[in-house]
């Protein structure tokens, strides 16, 4: 655990209702005619939300009504939606969805800098894709216009530990709370050298984005034999030009003496498909 940086972040649940929904071979689903060796289709698949704000996404109140039709499926052929997160299409539907219909679904973060993207696929009974089609639902350039703010940057110790510092053991949790932040700006967490140049203490994980509220660990260092106090930064990024919207730093006093035994807090999660960066 110590040697991992774990960021809490939402875990937001899927919420799918399959609403005015067509069974296989009805309705607006055209049925393959006897003797048609053709394969199936999907004829469109569309979502009715135009843009998507990153904090309605992070509040979990972005909904979007996914509609498709499909030509040509038999019980040989599935219809399956993926979401794309942080590297790769994740499965939403176990269950295979009907020929044609309509799915209310809570949009996911994607936990990384791309908006939402959502895949309707066909696949055969080896799982292999016959057709496919992606909607993309583009962030809303509005929020730009908003100012960043750290609406809190905290750690759980009033203090840190010098001989833990000195080994390259202390480990620190950090909770912080950013609004109205870009899609395309990242959170950084670095310390402060008494030269005013800084360092990163984030720990490795699986993807380089941060949620825009959350909780993880830090891995300060001792800058010096005489350092009485650290200063750990919370800095928001623009990818785009590299400036810094807003930052926040906390300063934390070295404490000499005491039993070096590195502290593990509460389990964090790792930045994976339903919780991380």
């Amino acid at each position: 655990m110590a040697k991992r940086l774990f960021f809490r972040t939402f875990r937001l649940g899927l919420m799918i209702l399959i609403i005015g929904t067509l069974g296989m071979g009805g309705g607006l689903t055209v049925r393959a005619q006897s003797g048609n060796s053709l394969p199936p289709a999907i004829v469109y698949f569309t979502a009715d939300l135009p843009l998507v704000k990153l904090t309605d996404i992070e509040a979990g109140t972005a909904s979007a009504a996914l509609s498709w039709q499909t030509v040509g499926i038999t019980s040989s052929y599935r219809v399956q939606l993926y979401f794309f997160r942080i590297s790769g299409w994740e499965l939403l539907t176990p269950d295979a969805l009907p020929g044609a219909g309509v799915a209310k679904v809570v949009v996911p973060a994607t936990l990384d800098f791309a908006p939402p993207a959502f895949r309707l696929t066909i696949e055969n009974q080896a799982r292999v894709v016959v057709s496919q089609q992606i909607v993309v639902i583009p962030y809303d350039p509005s929020q730009e216009s908003l100012g960043t703010v750290i609406e809190e940057f905290r750690t759980e110790r009033d203090t840190v530990n010098y001989n833990l510092l000195s080994l390259g053991q202390e480990r620190v949790v950090v909770t912080w709370r950013v609004a109205n932040r870009s899609p395309l700006s990242n959170l950084i967490f670095e310390q402060v050298l008494p030269d005013g140049s800084t360092r990163s203490i984030e720990l490795p994980r699986l993807s380089r984005w941060i949620s825009s509220s959350g909780q993880g660990l830090v891995a300060p260092a001792l800058p010096s034999a005489e350092s009485a106090a650290i200063t750990i930064r919370l800095r928001v990024v623009d990818y785009r030009t590299g400036d810094t919207r807003t930052q926040q730093d906390v300063i934390l006093p070295v404490i000499r003496g005491g039993a070096a035994q590195p502290t593990v807090p509460a389990v964090q999660l790792q930045p994976t498909a339903t919780s991380g960066q």
